[in-house]
């Protein structure tokens, strides 16, 4: 994939988003995006409650960006309970997104199918 190598990076960006002011931290966000793995998705998961709205946009594009299927509970969960429109479909969107990163042909027609009745259940719910 388009991972960005080196866990030992990590930190310095994950330490960096605590601290920076909120202009950067859309930037951190998607550079987190980049990295993937546990440790990144746990830095953007983080931020989806943050108090600032473009910081909660940036983390919600993180995830509907993620380079795996790590991020797809988080964005299922953004899709069912996020406040604005937008957001749900930006949620449902990655989370669509995320079954072409199954590999086996068979597996991914399932996932697909599962991921797009949940996404009607949302929508049908919120209209």
């Amino acid at each position: 994939g388009n991972r960005i190598d080196g866990p030992s990076r990590l930190g310095p960006v994950v330490q960096a988003l605590s601290a920076a002011p909120v202009a950067v931290k859309p930037a951190l966000l998607r550079l987190l995006a980049g990295f993937g793995g546990a440790e990144a998705l746990a830095a953007v998961r983080g931020r989806l409650s943050d108090a600032e709205p473009s910081v909660r946009e940036a983390a919600i594009r993180a995830l509907a960006g993620w380079p795996d299927r790590s991020a797809a509970d988080d964005l299922l969960a953004v899709a069912q309970t996020a406040d604005k429109p937008a957001y749900r479909l930006l949620a449902v969107r990655g989370y669509l997104r995320l079954a072409g990163e199954v590999e086996k042909p068979e597996e991914r027609i399932a996932v697909l199918e599962e991921q797009i009745a949940q996404a009607a259940d949302i929508f049908i719910g919120y209209f």
